[in-house]
């Protein structure tokens, strides 16, 4: 009786532990995930879930900006420099050629004069009457001095005028004394003035006293001035608008959720930093969703309500599929870092500015067990700075011709309804590029 009892509460659990899983069913993955972003967590973690992307973004971006700067400033350094470089070199020049002309001034006025001081000495000689030899080569020694003294006195003529004027003066008045003495009578022995030889030492320093004359200012000849002359001609300042580094390229993307191509301008602000622009089609992966409450909990709107100008009357809505494609301009920036042999890495961030979004749908319609295949294209309004991109990549370089490749990771911090679970989180960009302007 016992046994049978328990028998019959088994039964009933079992029974009743059917009837509770048959109205409780198993949540899908879908709805897990809608209701787990509910419920409470940490402060932290809701900050990192709702602002830790943008934060992260908002600090690259800075750095980027901050490195931006801190190249201009370079750039204003070294324009500074140059310009007193060349002030320098023009103060350099015009000392050079003030100097010249000073030193040419002073060769030219600063004149070595030399006095020659002429001395006369005046011998009495004491001869008898009767030595008639000695008084005619005293007479003879006197004349044929005489005779020198007037050449000499014809050569500082021509030379100095001025200087043969006070010799001349001496002259007249040694001659004078000369002639008194000679007048003088004499009783014993009569005395007549000689010159005597000059010494060496004087004639010495009459030689020197005529070729050391000093010529005048006006027979000077100029000197060159060739210190000016190896002076570099200083270039006239013109202003030229600087020629710009440009590249051109074509730029692909390439992911597990979309794909995009399309062309792109890169515009260099120094020598390793950039900013380009481009304008792409993106084409999105293809979603499928079997019910309208699957996709109702996968992208968080109302099918029914998003799409209600092309559902007919139905009984139930199947098999829907969802297809978006975008036009968007993309603007990043790029740092390069130059390593051996043309290869250089690349650092990029950029983010996307979305100008169209199509939405092409397709969907199952049911009405009283008849089967309708509907598709309707709808135009979503775009939006625009809603996900970050960074990547990390590398770059050769041939004579125009630059390749790159570029892995990335993309952080959405928000996503349109267009786009809910459509971008790549990671993906692969490659472009080619040629380069113009100035490097």
């Amino acid at each position: 009786m016992k046994s049978h009892t328990n028998m019959n509460n088994d039964f009933f659990e079992r029974r009743i532990k059917q009837q509770l899983e048959s109205v409780n069913r198993p949540m899908s993955p879908e709805g897990w995930e809608t209701v787990k972003k509910r419920l409470p967590v940490p402060w932290y973690l809701s900050f990192l879930r709702e602002w830790g992307l943008l934060t992260m973004g908002g600090l690259i971006f800075t750095g980027l900006l901050g490195n931006l700067y801190y190249q201009f400033k370079n750039q204003q350094l070294i324009r500074r420099l140059y310009e007193e470089n060349s002030i320098l070199k023009q103060d350099v020049a015009t000392l050079r050629r003030t100097t010249s002309s000073s030193a040419q001034l002073v060769t030219a006025h600063q004149v070595d004069t030399v006095y020659i001081i002429k001395k006369m000495v005046v011998e009495h000689r004491y001869v008898s009457n009767t030595d008639e030899n000695g008084y005619q080569l005293a007479s003879t020694n006197a004349s044929s001095e005489g005779t020198k003294n007037q050449r000499l006195k014809k050569e500082n003529v021509k030379k100095n005028p001025t200087q043969v004027a006070l010799e001349a003066r001496g002259a007249k008045a040694t001659d004078t004394l000369a002639v008194a003495a000679t007048e003088k009578p004499l009783e014993a022995q009569p005395t007549e003035a000689v010159p005597t030889e000059p010494t060496p030492n004087e004639t010495t320093a009459k030689d020197d006293s005529l070729t050391t004359e000093p010529k005048p200012v006006a027979q000077l000849p100029i000197s060159k001035d060739t210190t000016a002359k190896a002076a570099p001609p200083l270039a006239k300042k013109t202003f030229k608008f600087p020629t710009p580094r440009v590249r051109v390229g074509v730029e692909s993307e390439f992911g597990l959720r979309k794909i995009g191509v399309g062309p792109s301008v890169e515009l260099f602000l120094s020598p390793n930093f950039s900013i380009s622009a481009g304008l792409h089609a993106h084409s999105f992966m293809s979603q499928e969703y079997e019910t309208v409450k699957e996709y109702n909990a996968a992208t968080g709107l109302d099918f029914v309500k998003q799409f209600a100008d092309v559902i007919p009357p139905n009984d139930h809505l199947e098999e829907i599929e969802t297809h978006v494609s975008t036009v968007e301009m993309p603007i990043g920036f790029k740092y390069y870092l130059p390593l051996r042999r043309d290869f250089s890495l690349v650092f990029a961030t950029s983010t996307n500015v979305d100008l169209r979004a199509f939405n092409q749908v397709k969907f199952e319609a049911y009405k009283d067990g008849a089967e309708q295949y509907l598709s309707a294209e709808t135009r979503h309004v775009p939006k625009s700075f809603y996900e970050y991109t960074f990547g990390l990549g590398i770059q050769k370089k041939w004579k125009q011709g630059i390749a790159q490749v570029q892995p990335f990771a993309n952080f959405s911090f928000r996503q349109p309804e267009y786009a809910v679970g459509g971008n790549n989180v990671f993906g692969i960009k490659a472009s080619l590029w040629v380069e113009f302007g100035k490097k």
